[in-house]
């Protein structure tokens, strides 16, 4: 069966953190997660994906990715310096995506004073069918 490469854009704009006014921006105000964004995957996916962020002034490396209600393991958004977009990326593993009906959720940890933009998010999948 043949395997062909893939991707979604999901576009967040949403501004995360625990002060709503540290941030000179327009992006929709969420607080502790973003909303939960939902992408289909046609084939079944294989191996192990990727996914790309664009951030705006990430200051701490604790926050996570939650996938399918998973969080990706390790650190999945290093900081990107004080008032700089940054791109990242980091591995899906290959048990994480499905077929159909996935979510994506960007969780910031609350334990920290960090307030940061996410914007647009590419997720990456190789899939058979």
């Amino acid at each position: 069966m043949a395997t062909k490469a893939n991707f979604e854009v999901i576009w967040f704009y949403q501004h995360l953190g625990d002060n709503e006014g540290d941030l000179p921006t327009n992006a929709q105000w969420e607080g502790d997660a973003t909303s939960e964004r939902v992408f289909h995957i046609e084939g079944r996916p294989t191996g192990t994906g990727y996914i790309t962020l664009q951030v705006y002034d990430v200051e701490q490396n604790d926050h996570q990715i939650k996938i399918n209600g998973r969080f990706l393991p390790g650190y999945d958004i290093r900081p990107s310096g004080t008032k700089t977009w940054a791109t990242w990326t980091d591995v899906i593993e290959h048990d994480v995506l499905r077929q159909g009906r996935n979510t994506i959720q960007i969780v910031r940890n609350r334990s920290d004073h960090d307030n940061f933009i996410i914007d647009n998010v590419i997720v990456h999948w190789k899939e058979q069918g």
